[in-house]
């Protein structure tokens, strides 16, 4: 599994995957620590209003690093090396998965440490706030992958990213307003930015199980799927 996603990895090396991933969370996390330093408008709320942005940000940007993650095997020749390895599809589709949720991991942490600095002897530091905040966006985030794993091989980046704007708009207007109500509460694709709201809430916790029963369920029928997936998509034909 490990020689799997380190293979994974190895492909992204000319490609502008990595400095996106990296890059992202960096640029983020020091804009918005800066905007605090000179700003006391969000004085009190900083974790909520960092987490919450940054949760439509990494949700959105899911739709585009998964499929940049397929491009190269795309190009080289429509995964024909992963289809045709002699190794399981499912292993193969679950060391992308690992991978991705590594990447979302990072993303997290990257931003995460570089807010913190910028709050050091500046605002008050709660580290068990910040556990809850990106536990809790790292456990909604993972639901997202397999759905755009499975859409950028299906279809490509186009839909991908479709699909992502489209549930950034569903996230922006139902997770930060009341408009949704309790509709909100089964759409499980924009909790990421729905539940940082309810964070101290002891509901929380409860969504954070269902979110990882979820996770296994699709990651599940995901990796049934391509295993029966014949190598046909949308842009490719």
């Amino acid at each position: 599994m490990v020689r799997l996603i380190y293979s994974r990895w190895l492909r992204t090396k000319r490609t502008p995957f990595r400095v996106m991933w990296l890059g992202s969370p960096i640029i983020f996390g020091s804009l918005f620590g800066a905007y605090l330093r000179m700003s006391d408008i969000l004085m009190g709320q900083e974790l909520l209003f960092f987490y919450t942005i940054l949760g439509v940000i990494a949700g959105f940007s899911l739709s585009l690093f998964i499929p940049l993650l397929y491009e190269p095997d795309r190009q080289a020749g429509y995964f024909v090396y992963d289809l045709c390895s002699g190794v399981s599809r499912k292993w193969i589709f679950l060391s992308q998965f690992l991978l991705l949720m590594g990447m979302v991991v990072v993303i997290i942490l990257v931003a995460s440490g570089v807010f913190l600095l910028f709050m050091v002897g500046d605002r008050a530091i709660s580290l068990v706030s910040y556990l809850r905040y990106g536990g809790l966006l790292l456990v909604t985030l993972l639901l997202l992958i397999p759905i755009f794993q499975m859409l950028s091989l299906k279809f490509g980046l186009a839909t991908s990213v479709l699909f992502g704007s489209f549930n950034t708009l569903l996230s922006l207007l139902f997770g930060t307003t009341e408009l949704g109500g309790a509709m909100s509460d089964f759409l499980p694709t924009i909790w990421h930015v729905r539940l940082m709201y309810t964070v101290s809430d002891v509901h929380s916790g409860l969504f954070a199980i269902y979110s990882l029963v979820m996770i296994i369920g699709l990651l599940l029928i995901s990796m049934i799927w391509y295993n029966k997936w014949e190598n046909r998509t949308h842009e490719g034909g």
